[in-house]
């Protein structure tokens, strides 16, 4: 009789463990992909970022402001290198880049915008996802998608 119920219930136990730790398997996999979703939607955008910063550090105003999308092959209009220069060089507010501190990062569609801190004041920049060109944020959060950000040349 006790070889009988010896085994009783064991195969409903091993069915749980089996459940349980798929369970937790699923749960860990979901929980590591949403955060690498969340790290790695700007991760790009970021590094431009920090590369803009530290062409600015060098200063390298040229290669900064071909960031822009200003090139001497293509001059922006709207933006022209004097006053680039004039915004980010040497007599400007946000001259030292060491002294930026990027203060929020918001994901807006095909765009992300950086709120930078510099010196105590504050800059709205925005990247463009699909060609990484940088330009001044129209607004210092996400209203909507914004569609097509266009340089001016």
């Amino acid at each position: 009789m006790s070889d009988y119920l010896s085994g009783y219930g064991l195969i409903d136990a091993r069915r749980e463990k089996r459940r349980n730790r798929i369970i937790i398997t699923l749960l860990v996999i979901l929980a590591v992909s949403v955060s690498g979703y969340f790290f790695f939607r700007t991760f790009f955008e970021k590094q431009t970022m920090n590369r803009f910063l530290t062409l600015l550090g060098e200063r390298n105003y040229t290669a900064a402001h071909a960031m822009f999308g200003c090139t001497a092959d293509h001059p922006c209009r709207d933006y022209s290198y004097a006053k680039f220069v004039e915004d980010w060089g040497p007599g400007s507010l946000w001259s030292d880049p060491h002294y930026a501190e990027i203060a929020k990062v918001r994901y807006c569609g095909d765009t992300v915008i950086f709120n930078l801190f510099i010196k105590g004041d504050d800059v709205n920049l925005v990247i463009t996802r699909k060609d990484q060109l940088i330009g001044f944020a129209p607004w210092p959060t996400c209203t909507g998608t914004i569609v097509e950000m266009e340089v001016q040349r």
